[in-house]
């Protein structure tokens, strides 16, 4: 069998992100079966060739940024297409039916995300499968763009409502609908015979030996997103005045502008170049998560790399098998509590690591089950 991985940029998505882990899942548990699956979308630009197995149909920038320009808008807004859509018609359809052409015979397509099947609805001509994305990762507009706040605010519901009228069209027209939780698949109203959850699935954890703590609490995330700003804000005003004096923290990730210093003892590293080795670097991870819906990669890949945290519910959501070195707190004091506890038990060696591998290990296992009924149900 041979499917074509239609997605937005090369390769899918972030692997930070749990849109591109879904990504890297079914393409991974596709090849694992058997499947040969060759990816299909835009290049970053100055990124690295996509490799053999990938067919790029040009370099594009970001796609926030090219949202927000007037022709964009315009071809949006004449189409009744998402702005994500329609940032992506870059090439004409003529151009895409030819690559799809070159690729040869294929038994169907994967959709990552809807953005690209809305600006080329001639992706979801052939029998295709689709991954709905997460809805907690739709466009935000970012704040470094000149974008006054009152136009973003209507611009993000208009996305919002485009989205998920795009996303219902596809549903009910796919042959199979994978979600990354029981949650979307409840929003789209899909049948369980033509649906399954994939778990998101990080990269495999390296064998990490001995640690050595740097900081006692730490945090990682992009902040200027608004529903992690959240988190942010409420730790920061919550959390950390319940904090003794000695605990240290540290928070990694992009910032948003104007962020005021709350603590002497609260260090801002900004982007690191690599989140597995901050993380370990913490002796505790704070996932403070607060918004209702989206799901969160660094919850995920705490559980993968089997460190200690305290979690919200919120930050837990669609994680129903947590490793024991995982702590749930809602409110502030148990919440601050827990995290001294924790980091007390930590430093006098009562308190080790979690099993990550073998957490990574079910939930790869439990992917490829899905893929694999995935697969029968598309094929038969």
């Amino acid at each position: 069998m041979h499917l074509v991985f239609a997605t937005p940029v090369l390769p899918a998505a972030s692997p930070d992100s749990i849109s591109g882990m879904a990504g890297r899942a079914i393409v991974d548990g596709l090849q694992r079966a058997g499947v040969r699956v060759t990816r299909l979308g835009y290049s970053r630009v100055g990124a690295p060739s996509p490799g053999d197995d990938a067919v790029s149909l040009g370099e594009i920038g970001g796609i926030d940024e090219l949202s927000l320009r007037p022709g964009t808008l315009l071809t949006a807004m004449s189409r009744g297409m998402p702005l994500s859509s329609a940032a992506l018609r870059i090439a004409p359809d003529a151009e895409l039916r030819a690559a799809l052409e070159a690729l040869g015979p294929s038994d169907g397509i994967v959709l990552d995300g809807v953005a690209l099947a809305g600006a080329y609805p001639l992706l979801a001509k052939k029998p295709f499968m689709l991954l709905p994305g997460d809805v907690g990762e739709r466009p935000f507009f970012g704040e470094e763009n000149a974008v006054p706040a009152f136009l973003r605010r209507l611009l993000v519901a208009r996305e919002a409502k485009a989205l998920d009228a795009l996303e219902r069209k596809l549903a009910a027209d796919a042959r199979y609908v994978l979600t990354p939780s029981g949650e979307d698949g409840e929003r789209l109203g899909l049948d369980a015979d033509r649906s399954g959850i994939l778990p998101p699935v990080g990269a495999p954890p390296e064998p990490s030996g001995l640690r050595l703590p740097a900081f006692d609490v730490g945090m990682l995330g992009d902040w200027t997103h608004p529903r992690m700003r959240a988190g942010l804000e409420w730790f920061l005003t919550e959390i950390v005045p319940l904090l003794r004096p000695e605990v240290s923290v540290a928070i990694a990730g992009r910032m948003p502008r104007g962020l005021a210093r709350r603590s002497r003892r609260v260090l801002f590293l900004g982007p690191v170049m690599d989140n597995d080795e901050f993380l370990r670097q913490c002796r505790i991870v704070a996932l403070t998560a607060r918004a209702r819906e989206g799901l969160y990669p660094a919850t995920l890949r705490v559980c993968e790399l089997g460190l200690p945290a305290v979690a919200t519910p919120q930050a837990l959501r669609a994680i129903p098998d947590l490793p024991v070195s995982i702590v749930r707190a809602d409110e502030p004091k148990t919440f601050a509590a827990a995290l001294h506890d924790l980091v007390v038990s930590q430093r006098t060696e009562s308190l080790t690591d979690a099993d990550g591998a073998s957490f990574h290990a079910e939930r790869q296992a439990r992917a490829d089950r899905v893929i694999a009924d995935a697969l029968a149900r598309f094929s038969g």
